[in-house]
């Protein structure tokens, strides 16, 4: 399994965090936040290394999340 590097990984969890409290205090729709995932993950999938598969995937997971709280 690919490791996302920190960077990586501290940016998601800020975009995750971020669209949390966005949902949570009803700033955004639950379509534009998932419009948001979708253009994140697609932006990562593009760039095609493992990193940012990782990373993708790790956005991915994060967007059930979200979408279950």
């Amino acid at each position: 399994m690919t490791h996302i590097d920190e960077a990586a990984l501290a940016t998601c969890t800020l975009t995750l965090n971020l669209l949390t409290k966005l949902k949570k205090s009803g700033a955004l729709s639950e379509s534009e936040i998932a419009e948001i995932f979708s253009d994140s993950i697609r932006q990562h999938r593009a760039i095609n290394t493992h990193e940012n598969d990782a990373a993708a995937s790790f956005l991915e997971t994060a967007r059930i999340s979200v979408e279950q709280e």
